[in-house]
């Protein structure tokens, strides 16, 4: 796999992968709009130069296209196809992407209850737990 440099493109020009495995409630995605509209897109989309297609980021381009951003930032990458559906998967997979330290996260939280946390991604009901 060869990392290319990102560049900002516009969203509508971007073609998704149609085996994306990955699924989100709308009350997920709800929060997750919350947090595009609060902060933009921190992290790069993620597509592949030799066919064009989106890996990663699927649901932050949607929520993209729904703000009406006019340019998404894109890390384009180089795979075979078959790289291309294992990374989907990879990017996807919950069990790469960690957990949370319950203490730190509640004492994080707890430091910054002059702020609207829901833009955090969780709802009312988890940051009362």
């Amino acid at each position: 796999m060869q990392d290319e440099d990102s560049t900002l493109e516009d969203p509508n020009a971007l073609q998704v992968a149609d085996v994306n495995p990955r699924l989100i409630s709308d009350e997920n995605y709800g929060r997750l709009l919350r947090s595009v509209r609060e902060f933009g897109l921190t992290e790069p989309l993620v597509a592949n130069r030799n066919t064009g297609r989106l890996v990663g980021g699927h649901q932050r381009l949607r929520a993209a296209l729904e703000l009406g951003f006019e340019r998404v930032p894109v890390r384009w990458i180089e795979l075979t196809e078959d790289q291309e559906r294992l990374h989907n998967i990879a990017l996807n997979n919950p069990a790469l992407q960690g957990e949370y330290d319950e203490r730190k996260l509640a004492e994080l939280l707890r430091e910054l209850d002059a702020v609207d946390l829901t833009a955090s991604g969780f709802n009312e009901n988890e940051l009362r737990e």
